[in-house]
C-alpha cells in the first residue's frame, strides 16, 4: 500500500484566491494499493467533496477533479 500527496504551489494559489480558509485541505492523496490477487486499487477522495464546506472553491474543486481522474486512469 502506498500514499501519493501532491499538490503544486500554481493550484495553492488559485484554491487560496477562492478560500483562504480552504487551505487547510491540500495536498491532495492518492492511495494504492494491491490486493491478495495482485489487482491493483487507486482511490482518492473527490475533490468536489473535499472542497465543498468553502465557499467560492467549485471551479477549483473540478479543476482538481479532472487532473486526478487523469493520473488514475492511467493505471487503471
Amino acid at each position: 500500500m502506498r500514499q501519493i500527496l501532491f499538490f503544486h504551489p500554481r493550484f495553492m494559489k488559485q484554491l487560496l484566491e477562492a478560500n483562504r480558509n480552504a487551505g487547510i485541505e491540500p495536498p491532495l492523496k492518492i492511495l494504492v494499493m494491491e490486493r491478495p490477487d495482485g489487482a491493483v486499487m487507486v482511490r482518492y477522495h473527490d475533490p468536489g467533496h473535499l472542497f465543498a464546506p468553502y465557499p467560492g472553491t467549485e471551479a477549483v474543486a473540478r479543476e482538481f477533479k479532472a487532473i486526478m481522474e487523469r493520473i488514475t486512469g492511467a493505471v487503471r
